[in-house]
């Protein structure tokens, strides 16, 4: 029995710390140096998988502060199509038909909460993964505003061609309570996976000028490579 339980808690420990380390199925958190790590005092993760869960809870979560979830509207559950990876999978299927026969799009709602301490700073990075990019091109809603959005790195194309995973890194002055992330996407769109990761505490000024640079050489390496 000893040998047992002790097996069940390495099983379990292995678990949550490969969570925390990122085995969300399409996560490119490595990709791109950042200026924080996963654990660091003062950052959140969430993760939510459509083809395994749609509840609002993440099924993966990392946040102090309280309770992340996603609302979404003019959706629907499950949309069985060949996923990221080429096989069968359910997804949230976003728009809707109306009365008309005309195509509307649908809405995916992010809540994540932050720690109370108003610190100058707040970064929130967001990679989804869908069959297509918000509507019009268009990157989300933040509430409270943001100072800045910009594509952090590069689109990331999956190996089936059809399905693609995006990322925002938005910044906010000062730190908010919570954020609110609204994206919408086009009609017949399909979602498989969020993550989004923060943090709370303020950069170094040198870290925060790595963060912009290295996404820069990163994107500049990317379309050199396209090019050629």
């Amino acid at each position: 029995m000893a040998t047992r339980r002790s097996l069940l808690l390495f099983v379990a420990a292995s678990f949550v710390l490969g969570a925390a380390q990122g085995v969300f199925a399409h996560d490119f958190w490595n990709n791109w140096p950042k200026p924080w790590h996963r654990g660091d005092p003062g950052t959140t993760y969430q993760a939510w998988e459509f083809d395994v869960s749609v509840g609002p809870g993440p099924l993966y979560v990392n946040n102090p502060f309280g309770s992340p979830h996603v609302t979404y509207f003019d959706a629907q559950y499950p949309d069985i199509v060949p996923g990221p990876d080429g096989t069968q999978i359910p997804t949230l299927h976003m728009g809707y038909i109306d009365y008309q026969g005309l195509p509307n799009p649908g809405s995916l709602v992010i809540f994540v909460p932050n720690g109370p301490v108003p610190n100058p700073v707040k970064w929130v990075y967001v990679q989804i993964t869908s069959d297509a990019y918000t509507l019009n091109n268009q990157p989300p809603i933040v509430y409270p505003f943001p100072s800045s959005i910009t594509t952090y790195g590069p689109v990331v194309q999956h190996p089936n061609g059809t399905w693609y995973t995006f990322n925002w890194l938005i910044e906010i002055k000062p730190n908010p309570t919570f954020e609110r992330l609204t994206f919408t996407f086009p009609y017949s769109t399909n979602i498989s996976q969020v993550v989004v990761d923060t943090i709370c505490a303020v950069p170094e000024p040198s870290s925060a000028a790595a963060l912009g640079m290295s996404g820069l050489l990163t994107g500049l390496v990317m379309l050199r490579r396209r090019r050629g």
